[in-house]
């Protein structure tokens, strides 16, 4: 699925507190983890990274996953204005597993606030 960092900082605080991928079976509640792709977009911070989950994957589930990319990323294209886009949307930057993404997202963002308060 998609994170948008801005419509859904709720979600960008679960990838933080390892909370993102938890389920609950409904009837007998126990819990447990769902190892999904997940594609993390910031349109204020200007990036985007792509989740992979954490097992191993085959040849088909690569082939599978690059295909899925292609999809999510059109989604996500389609739902910018054309005049909106900004190049970074050709950047993508890939990690496996849900810990990764939260460990990149938080040195990206501190390198963004780092850059942007020495450009101040």
């Amino acid at each position: 699925f998609i994170i948008d960092a801005v419509e859904r900082p709720d979600l960008r605080q679960e990838l933080f507190e390892e909370r993102l991928n938890i389920v609950s079976c409904p009837h007998c509640h126990e819990e447990g983890v769902l190892d999904v792709p997940v594609l993390y977009h910031d349109p204020e911070r200007e990036f985007l990274f792509f989740a992979l989950p954490a097992r191993d994957l085959g040849e088909a589930d690569e082939a599978e996953l690059r295909e899925l990319l292609s999809t999510i990323l059109s989604f996500l294209l389609q739902s910018i204005p054309e005049e909106e886009r900004k190049p970074y949307l050709n950047t993508i930057r890939v990690v496996r597993g849900l810990p990764a993404l939260a460990m990149a997202v938080q040195r990206a963002e501190a390198d963004w606030e780092a850059e942007r308060r020495g450009g101040k």
